[in-house]
């Protein structure tokens, strides 16, 4: 049974239009196609106006059965859990603020727009238009699958978030130098400095239009990284 697995790197604003999560479709061992989709809806309501958490849910990580059909408006399309409840991210206006939504598809974006890179939705995963025809192709008519949508971070696992931590504590039970007067620097200076460029790092990004809950995954990689250059050039150095 084939699989469509979705990876959350974005939120219903950031970005505001297009496509920023990331799909692959497997074959068992084999990766059939992959490329950038949306699990949000539209931003707000092109009707009212309203913002996106007053008109629509946001389904949730999980795994869902997935089948293709063909529907009057989408076409060619996979429809989730039989048109049958699935878990939203937020208490959803449409369901009397409970977090589930119904009737879920997976169809092209852009519907009824002509502009690409709007979504198109009022709560279903979407595919860029410009996609769509080599992603639907993977599944034959009425073929079922499975949908697994995991967040950016939850994919990661704790052991990476762990693993910085773990560093810091055994650079700073030896002795650091200075490679510019050899002598040893103050004990726990490299991790304050590392882990404080690392900050700077997320900020920026941050300020550039990185989602906020990304900052902490940042600040992590980025000061393992940066433990482990130190840690292999000290060891040059010594030899």
């Amino acid at each position: 049974m084939k699989k469509l697995e979705i990876l959350v790197r974005s939120n219903p604003v950031n970005p505001k239009f297009g496509y920023g999560d990331q799909y692959e479709i497997k074959d068992g061992k084999s990766i059939l196609f992959s490329g950038h989709c949306s699990t949000c809806p539209n931003p707000f309501s092109i009707q009212t106006n309203w913002p996106w958490e007053e008109c629509y849910g946001w389904i949730a990580p999980g795994e869902y059965p997935i089948q293709a059909t063909d529907h009057k408006k989408y076409g060619r399309c996979l429809l989730i859990n039989d048109g049958l409840s699935v878990a939203s991210r937020n208490p959803n206006p449409n369901h009397d603020k409970e977090k589930i939504m119904s009737e879920v598809f997976i169809h092209k974006g852009a519907i009824a727009s002509e502009n690409p890179n709007w979504r198109g939705s009022r709560g279903c995963p979407t595919v860029p238009p410009w996609d769509w025809d080599k992603f639907i192709s993977c599944f034959g008519r009425r073929e079922k699958g499975i949908l697994i949508i995991k967040d950016f971070l939850d994919n990661r696992g704790p052991k990476l978030k762990e693993e910085p931590m773990a560093t810091i504590k055994t650079i700073n039970q030896e002795p650091k130098m200075d490679l510019s007067t050899k002598k040893p620097i103050e004990k726990g200076a490299t991790a304050v400095a590392i882990t404080g460029g690392a900050t700077l790092l997320a900020e920026v990004l941050e300020s550039l239009g990185m989602p906020a809950m990304f900052k902490p995954y940042v600040i992590t990689v980025a000061s393992g990284a940066a433990f482990a250059a130190w840690n292999w050039l000290r060891h040059r150095v010594a030899k």
